[in-house]
């Protein structure tokens, strides 16, 4: 099981896999790299099980507009998802 942290603005969304579901100091790396305040932290097997929750819990549907590796605090080794949500 992996956790990623959801942030939102506006209509788009960034799904960012992060080595534990409590890690501050990750969260704290991530809002000073210019990151969105976090709005959930989800678990699931991979990225798609991730949106997919993320649509179920807040009635959305949403479409992957971006992939890619890098830009993330090194101690992350993520890939982070960007999404628009309607």
């Amino acid at each position: 099981m992996k956790h990623y942290l959801v942030f939102r603005k506006g209509d788009a969304i960034t799904l960012l896999e992060i080595a534990c579901s409590t890690c501050n100091l990750e969260k704290k790396q991530l809002l000073s790299q210019g990151f969105w305040q976090s709005e959930h932290v989800i678990s699931a097997a991979n990225t798609a099980t991730a949106m997919q929750k993320y649509e179920a819990l807040t009635n959305s549907y949403c479409k992957v507009e971006d992939s890619y590796f890098g830009a993330e605090p090194a101690s992350l080794h993520a890939a982070s998802v960007s999404t628009l949500c309607h």
